[in-house]
């Protein structure tokens, strides 16, 4: 890759692909650990996207790529820098692209489910940093998207767990702002379509992850609802799914850390539990303000 982009490309092709290759360069250094040469590719992807989209319009594959390597960016800021204002204006920059791609071309797939990757990547990050309002307003665009698009492309997989993905951050969202009877209905279509996905899909295990992530959360809404026969149905499906995973897949360092996750919450869902049999105080309000939302941020965005 390093060598390639040092090449001086001729065609509008070649061009593509230099600006391809430094988003390759971005992403294996973000992955090694080096930020500021992570940024440097991706800031030099987003130059030759603009070149290339100012210099052929009329080629909207150009300005999709131009619209991924603002989201790649606003990634790294967010997840590696730590830098969410700089994040946020790369979301946004994606986004009004891709809302312009979306409204010139309303047909083809790869739009509206980039448009709707930036909206749950920007919705995460306003809702993670207080801005609730507008968080919820952006992630229900999203939804919206996704399930339209699950109906027009209902045999692909990837769409029907962006569709599951959406209604569970969103009923994430609602039981974090108090907006419970909300949370449930989000929470309980997600639950149905992730089932069903796992039943068709049943070797994939990103969709089985989801499906546990959607028990978990539904768990705890159920057990802030005075419910606790059910929430510990759910997080014992739950924990059970976390296990299997890292039977099946013990290199897998997230599958690992989310089955932690989930044998500390239930042990302190059972010490609240014995404190309340002898008389004292449980800790079932502390854990239920515990909940792992680093998991719902789903970054997902077409790929090459």
């Amino acid at each position: 890759y390093a060598e390639f982009t040092q090449e001086a490309p001729a065609t509008e092709q070649e061009r593509s692909r230099q600006a391809r290759a430094y988003q390759r360069m971005g992403r294996m250094n973000q992955i090694l650990g080096r930020s500021q040469d992570s940024e440097k590719a991706f800031r030099r992807a987003v130059v030759l996207g603009q070149q290339l989209a100012a210099d052929f319009p009329n080629q909207p594959e150009f300005r999709l790529e131009l619209a991924m390597s603002h989201n790649l960016l606003g990634v790294l800021f967010l997840r590696a820098n730590r830098q969410p204002k700089e994040a946020e204006s790369a979301y946004v920059e994606a986004l009004t692209i891709l809302r312009q791609l979306a409204a010139d071309f309303p047909t083809p797939r790869d739009f509206r489910q980039a448009l709707a990757g930036i909206q749950n990547n920007l919705g995460n990050l306003l809702f993670e940093t207080g801005r609730l309002t507008e968080g919820v307003s952006i992630h229900v665009e999203a939804l919206a998207l996704r399930k339209q698009l699950a109906i027009d492309f209902p045999t692909e997989p990837t769409l029907r767990r962006a569709l599951a993905a959406s209604q569970n951050s969103l009923g994430w969202m609602f039981y974090k702002t108090g907006r419970l009877k909300e949370a449930e209905p989000a929470l309980r279509d997600a639950l149905a379509l992730q089932k069903q996905l796992v039943v068709d899909f049943p070797n994939q295990p990103e969709f089985r992850q989801l499906l546990a992530q959607i028990h978990r959360n539904l768990g705890n809404l159920l057990r802030k609802t005075g419910r606790p026969k059910e929430a510990e149905l759910a997080h014992v499906e739950a924990l059970t799914t976390f296990k299997q995973l890292v039977a099946e897949f013990p290199n897998r360092t997230d599958f690992r850390q989310e089955l932690a996750n989930a044998e500390a919450q239930q042990a302190r869902h059972a010490t609240g539990a014995r404190r309340l049999q002898e008389g004292g105080r449980g800790t079932g309000e502390q854990t239920e303000k515990e909940i792992t939302d680093g998991d719902l941020r789903i970054l997902d965005f077409p790929k090459e």
